[in-house]
């Protein structure tokens, strides 16, 4: 690589005095090449991961479906049947797959990105029963066919984890993916019923978001052995739902699929991203890891900025 790019990344990131860059993680071929930490963040600090809790959840799911205790095939409704008799049934809600949920197709009306935007989310959060909340969203796409990036329709995904597995979302997680990646995270957020924000409300410390990357690089493998199957590593973040995007190349199981164009070749990025500028890199091509976190909270085009310091320093130094 070029050491003399990444000292610009990082003058760069000094520079903008406007812009909170909290951390930048690089691994290259398994090294930790840089862990640079910026405005008083150190590297024992968890971080909100906003929406690369997605990504987390994702692995979670694959590590579940690895186990057989359930799959993206599955209908949501089969799980809780006994909304199929209540008023207001949609007989199109049949279709709805869990793959759908998690590649965002579901079909429901609820959209993070339209105004008033996260409206579902935060009506979730606000009322007494996360899960009928979700359940009772009215269809206006035909199941499959319509990508609407909506959060709060994952709530249902966690529930199903936890009658399927015995645990809670947590505790599964920390048993079957930190555990043996040497994690140990401590915050979820909990809502009424015990039942977990699994779209946004986790944390984690920069390296160990680093290490999801890795797992993921090396499909599945963590230190020799498999903790989630390269077959789901590979339908994870695999075009799923998008085409056409402007700015993406596709959407997976809860990743982002992208092309970057380096000098005469482009390589294929995906990434876990979150609202503030949280990113986890992944270049296969590069063999290349890079996490971002950040708090730029005021708007998108700032927490677009950590896309740039990605771009424009880390994979100009490794091209």
């Amino acid at each position: 690589g070029d050491p003399k790019k990444i000292e610009e990344g990082v003058e760069q990131i000094l520079q903008m005095n406007n812009f909170n860059i909290h951390s930048l993680v690089v691994v290259r071929h398994g090294k930790l090449v840089l862990d640079e930490y910026f405005y008083g963040y150190g590297p024992e600090d968890e971080h909100p991961l906003a929406s690369v809790t997605k990504s987390v959840f994702s692995t979670l799911f694959g590590i579940a479906a690895d186990q057989g205790l359930f799959n993206p095939e599955q209908k949501l409704y089969d799980f809780f049947s006994y909304y199929r008799s209540k008023p207001g049934w949609q007989t199109n809600k049949d279709k709805i797959s869990l793959g759908m949920l998690l590649s965002m197709t579901s079909g429901y009306a609820c959209q993070d990105w339209a105004p008033p935007q996260d409206a579902c989310m935060f009506e979730m959060a606000k009322s007494a029963d996360w899960t009928e909340f979700c359940l009772t969203y009215h269809l206006d796409h035909m199941p499959g066919q319509h990508f609407a990036y909506c959060s709060s329709c994952l709530t249902p995904l966690g529930v199903i984890l936890t009658q399927k597995s015995g645990l809670s979302v947590a505790d599964f997680a920390q048993k079957y993916l930190y555990d043996p990646l040497g994690i140990q995270a401590h915050h979820w957020y909990l809502g009424p019923n015990k039942v977990y924000l699994v779209s946004t409300g986790h944390w984690l410390r920069p390296r160990d978001m680093a290490k999801l990357g890795l797992l993921y690089l090396d499909k599945g493998k963590w230190d020799g052995k498999q903790i989630v199957s390269s077959k789901w590593v590979d339908e994870a973040t695999s075009i799923q739902a998008i085409k056409d995007h402007p700015r993406f190349a596709g959407y997976g199981y809860l990743w982002w699929i992208n092309k970057e164009s380096l000098p005469g070749r482009d390589i294929r990025v995906y990434y876990a991203s979150g609202f503030g500028g949280q990113n986890i890199f992944v270049a296969p091509d590069l063999d290349l890891v890079c996490v971002l976190t950040g708090g730029n909270f005021k708007d998108s085009e700032e927490g677009g900025q950590a896309f740039g310091i990605f771009k424009d320093y880390i994979l100009a130094a490794f091209k």
